[in-house]
């Protein structure tokens, strides 16, 4: 059994070393987004804080093998969702004391969506702003709330897209 566990920390670590790289090369680029989609399907809960960082990384090597959804395109949000409830603490943290674009919020509460469902989403979103510290994440929090209660996630429309020659102007940086 503990050969077992050192051989999976060994694994993820290897893991997201190779997620994290900046690939500079469609091969290391490839080994990025397997890298990526092992910690969802490892189910890493340490790989938060890597995938996170990557939640709105979107390979131009992506093979799409499966049916759209609305994180086919971004490898580290789909395997965020996966991995599932115990990296939604850790990605509040992470996001909303950083300036998100309207895109980066999109894939976010895709991301929410997919591991709670819309009300308990918004429950459990409603609960992390009570706590919220400091006053900016607060404010950034209660801006996210509204933006996830808008969307109506069972329209593709509303699915986020990947930014293609710079995005549209309703997703860039407010």
């Amino acid at each position: 059994r503990h050969e077992m566990i050192d051989r999976r920390r060994r694994t993820v670590e290897t893991l997201l070393a190779l997620a994290d790289q900046n690939p500079k090369d469609v091969v290391h680029e490839c080994a990025k987004l397997a890298a990526i989609q092992l910690l969802g399907e490892y189910r890493a809960v340490e790989a938060t804080d890597v995938l996170s960082a990557n939640l709105d990384y979107s390979p131009m090597s992506l093979i799409r093998e499966t049916e759209p959804d609305p994180l086919t395109y971004y490898p580290a949000a789909k395997a965020l969702a996966t991995v599932g409830a115990p990296t939604i603490a850790r990605l509040l943290l992470n996001w909303m004391s950083a300036d998100m674009t309207d895109h980066q919020r999109r894939i976010l509460a895709y991301v929410i969506y997919e591991i709670d469902g819309k009300e308990l989403g918004l429950a459990r979103l409603k609960i992390a702003q009570v706590s919220a510290r400091p006053e900016r994440a607060r404010a950034n929090l209660s801006g996210f709330i509204e933006f996830y209660t808008r969307i109506d996630f069972r329209n593709s429309k509303e699915w986020p897209w990947p930014l293609l020659g710079g995005g549209r102007e309703k997703d860039k940086k407010r």
